[in-house]
């Protein structure tokens, strides 16, 4: 299932707190699409491990890796989004970077090589795909599904308490 991101969104009063509002409003429509997507990848995943006939296996890991790609093109938009407004709006708002920011980046990093793995070993990987060669691809997208999981619930999680710490400041 592919699913679009929201277009970046535009506000008509301009003041710091309906900014941040909006963006807290994005972040949790963004990530509540990708997890529908991941969802999806992992349930095919958890379908692979426990396929045994190979024509079958070699069918369903075509259509993950249709799925993965598309899903790193929407999470990339998303990370960028997060990189060049959200967290430079959150570190103004408050007058220094967030530590946990930082942490979230990392997070994401390491779920994004995880899924790099994947892609780089299904590419080079001789068809047909034996069930043991597909269990140790799918194995880097648990590591991924895991990581990115956690990383969405952190994040809102991060932003919801600096909107309430912002709206005690009348931001």
């Amino acid at each position: 299932m592919r699913v679009n991101l929201p277009e970046k969104m535009v506000t008509t009063t301009m003041t710091p707190m309906f900014q941040l509002n909006d963006a807290v409003t994005r972040l949790k429509e963004e990530h509540s699409i990708l997890q529908v997507v991941l969802q999806e990848i992992y349930s095919l995943t958890c379908a692979i491990r426990i396929e045994k006939d190979e024509l079958q296996l070699n069918n369903q890991m075509y259509e993950l890796k249709k799925k993965v790609a598309d899903f790193k093109v929407q999470l990339d938009a998303h990370s960028q989004w997060e990189e060049e407004e959200l967290f430079p709006m959150a570190a103004w708002y408050f007058g220094t970077d967030i530590d946990e920011c930082t942490l979230m980046e990392q997070e994401h990093e390491l779920a994004d090589q995880y899924v790099k793995a994947f892609t780089h070993a299904i590419d080079r990987t001789m068809l047909p795909i034996c069930i043991e060669e597909a269990k140790r691809m799918t194995s880097y997208l648990f590591q991924a599904y895991v990581i990115l999981t956690n990383h969405f619930r952190d994040e809102e999680e991060l932003m919801a308490s600096l909107k309430d710490h912002s709206n005690s400041y009348d931001y």
